[in-house]
Formats: structure tokens, sequence, C-alpha cells
């Protein structure tokens, strides 16, 4: 059985005042301020670095977030490099990081696209088949109208 180690101090405040931060700024990009997300994510990614490593899950997850965020406002070579950071630390995360390296995928494919990388795009999107997301994970009628329609790629 494993057993997980929770500590106080440092790295749980740090921890918390990050999460504290990314919350912050997703209500930010929420409301359209996706400039104002982005210093956030920016403050939390640093706190997460100098708390849990560059290298730690929480990193990857605010590498994803600045990422998306810095797709948005168009800086397409700086979400880049963020989602790629987030892929690569996510892919090394074990058997439950598929999912989040699938997602971090997909952003980074979005980006390839955004660029005009259309072949780059696919390459990310296929390299594991069997861990990818739809595109349209992340809209509100996901579940209830298009999750229907997303199918498993099948290898024949």
């Amino acid at each position: 059985m494993n057993f997980h180690s929770y500590t106080s101090g440092p790295v749980v405040g740090g921890v918390s005042q990050a999460s504290y931060l990314n919350n912050q700024a997703l209500a930010r990009s929420r409301a359209g301020d996706h400039a104002g997300a982005e210093v956030l994510h920016k403050q939390a990614l640093e706190i997460k670095i100098n708390s849990t490593g560059p290298n730690s899950i929480q990193a990857a997850l605010s590498y994803n977030a600045l990422g998306e965020t810095q797709l948005k406002l168009g800086k397409f070579d700086e979400a880049e490099e963020s989602l790629s950071r987030a892929v690569e630390i996510r892919e090394n995360g074990g058997p439950g990081a598929a999912f989040d390296a699938a997602v971090s995928k997909e952003n980074l494919a979005q980006v390839y696209e955004a660029k005009g990388l259309w072949e780059q795009a696919r390459q990310i999107r296929t390299k594991v088949p069997n861990q990818m997301v739809c595109s349209n994970y992340n809209t509100a009628d996901w579940r209830s109208r298009h999750k229907k329609y997303c199918k498993a790629i099948d290898d024949q």
C-alpha cells in the first residue's frame, strides 16, 4: 500500500499561493483579460518551480495554463515553449499523467495549426494514438453533444 507524505510549511504554502494565483488567472481569462491572466500564470509558475521543482506535475499544470493563455493572446512562440515544457514533464509523469499529457499535446497542436505547421500538429496529436483528446474537449457542450462523435483511432 502506498502512502503519500504531506508536509506543511513553505512547499504547501507555496503551492497554495500558486493555486490561488492560477484560479485568479482563470477568472481573468474567463472575463477576457488574457494579458492579466498571463501575468498571474507566470507568477504561479515561478512559485511552483521554487516550491516543487522545475519538473514537477504542479509546474506542468502552470506551463499548460500559461501556454493556453499565450495561445489566446496570439503569442505563438511563447505558447509553443510553454506547452512543449508541459508535454515533456507530463509525458514523464507516469501512467496517471497520460490524459494530462494528451491535453497538453492537443494544445500544442493548436499552436502549430495557428503557425501553419500542419504536419507538426498532426504528428504531435498522433504520437501516441491511444492517448489523444478531441480538440473540442474544452467546449461547453462537449459532453452533451460532441462526445458521442469522438471515436478512438482504430489501427487496421
